[in-house]
């Protein structure tokens, strides 16, 4: 495998290590366990948030040798927001990793925003663009 490639983000311009995972996580994939804790959650809401929120950081901690890539997320009400994208592929790989992390999250987000695919896509364009990152 290629040498590791690693990009931490942020709107705020300050990232921090995993350990701040412990507070923001989100698990968001195929088969697991996500919520949307948003500003009408009920109490139940908050404590599934949170559960899920637990298990996201675990799962990152865990020494998992089968791990190529990893990206979470960190919005908060603030809008000090992060995010964390690293992998341990190659170049030729990165592109389908990319893809991979962009489809699940996407899946995630339509269905539980009752919005489609295509629009969730077409937000997340728009956004990209605005951030303009790569200056």
């Amino acid at each position: 495998m290629a040498d590791e490639a690693d990009t931490a983000g942020s709107d705020a311009n300050d990232a921090t290590d995993t350990d701040a995972l412990e507070d923001d996580a989100t698990d968001a994939g195929p088969g697991n366990d996500t919520t949307d804790a948003g500003s009408d959650a009920t109490d139940a809401g908050t404590d599934e948030f949170d559960r899920v929120r637990a298990r996201a950081a675990d799962a990152v901690r865990e020494a998992d040798p089968d791990l190529t890539s990893v990206y979470v997320g960190l919005i908060r009400a603030e809008g000090a927001d992060e995010y964390y994208f690293g992998n341990d592929v190659d170049e030729a790989e990165l592109r389908r990793a990319a893809a991979e992390q962009l489809g699940m999250l996407t899946c995630v987000l339509a269905d539980q925003s009752a919005s489609s695919v295509e629009e969730i896509a077409e937000l997340a364009v728009e956004r990209a663009e605005s951030m303009d990152l790569r200056g």
